[in-house]
């Protein structure tokens, strides 16, 4: 189906029209807003002021979205997210998303200019493990882990040959015993010569060894380390550092876990930078963050031809158009009022 702005705003609209049948590739609205109904309805019922806090928030996420039809821009887009409310909980799948987006945007535009500052750069993917924890220990875990990266970090040979670095922390949940595993994925910038020169470089089993001892550990922790020839692999290596910081499918899986995963993450910083990264982005992750330009500038008023209103229909799962508006003078759509808490 082929369907323009024209169209939508003047021809009565005999049957529903979703947001994929205007913009099939937009069908990870439908999906990530099922994830996040499925997370509200785990939530339901639990005795809990901040649970339902939460759960409140995430129901009223997204529940409508206005989409821009523009002129075309450098990559012939003509449609575009414009308008759209966000709850920003840790767990919820659509702001996760969104967020994971921005973090993209953000390094795919960054981490070429500092190869191109410096050229003989070499970009480092390091994966740092810790064992398994009960999910009830998670945020200490993470604390811990936290505390054994800034050591890491200070370490001679680490300051000697890391220029820069940018941190994630991902959260797994082990299927069979249900238990947590937080791990870090590290982009490492390094000179060129980090690789010849035995004064820099660092050896697996020394990057095992290192890590081990700033844990404190007992066990041998696991680490995996890959490296990158200059841009060869980047748009992959920055999806895996900035990729959904939970699984959808293990923030479903078990209710409890759920529950317990909201308290044990709350206020926890999952993204960190230092050295030439750090100069030119600052810290990734901010304490508000626009999940609705997650890549593309803020479309101008002089480049909207009309604006369509989606809602989300839930019987259907999937978000449903309700009006689309030519804008004479680029007025505001008129959205759904907020609801408000109980």
């Amino acid at each position: 189906m082929s369907l323009d702005y024209s169209s939508l705003a003047d021809v009565k609209q005999e049957h529903p029209i979703f947001l994929t049948d205007v913009s099939p590739t937009d069908k990870p609205w439908d999906e990530h807003k099922q994830q996040a109904e499925t997370v509200v309805s785990m939530l339901q019922g639990i005795d809990d002021d901040y649970i339902q806090s939460i759960r409140h928030r995430m129901q009223l996420c997204a529940p409508w979205l206005v989409f821009a039809h523009t002129k075309p821009d450098e990559r012939a887009k003509t449609f575009k997210l414009h308008k759209a409310e966000f709850c920003r909980v840790r767990a919820c799948p659509i702001c996760q998303w969104r967020r994971s987006m921005l973090y993209i945007s953000k390094l795919m535009k960054a981490v070429p200019g500092i190869l191109e500052r410096y050229p003989s750069m070499r970009l480092i993917h390091l994966v740092l493990t810790v064992k398994n924890c009960h999910i009830t220990e998670l945020r200490d875990t993470i604390k811990e882990m936290n505390t054994a990266w800034k050591r890491l970090s200070q370490k001679k040979k680490f300051k000697k040959a890391v220029k820069g670095w940018v941190r994630s922390t991902e959260v797994s949940r082990n299927p069979e015993t249900g238990e947590a595993h937080p791990h870090f994925h590290v982009m490492l910038f390094v000179p060129g010569y980090y690789f010849d020169s035995p004064e820099y470089y660092i050896t697996h089993a020394s990057w095992l060894e290192y890590w081990k001892d700033a844990l404190r550990a007992n066990y041998e922790p696991s680490i995996h380390i890959k490296a990158f020839r200059k841009n060869r692999g980047l748009e992959n290596l920055v999806h895996e550092i900035a990729k959904y910081s939970t699984k959808p499918s293990d923030l479903t899986a078990d209710a409890d876990w759920l529950v317990a995963f909201l308290y044990q993450v709350r206020k926890l910083r999952f993204f960190a930078t230092g050295g030439i990264v750090r100069e030119v982005l600052g810290e990734i992750e901010k304490e508000y963050e626009d999940l609705i330009h997650t890549g593309n500038e803020e479309t101008k008023d002089s480049e909207i031809l009309a604006q369509s209103l989606f809602n989300w229909n839930i019987p259907i799962n999937k978000y449903q158009h309700s009006k689309t508006v030519k804008n004479p003078n680029i007025p505001e759509i008129e959205t759904p009022k907020k609801e408000t808490s109980p």
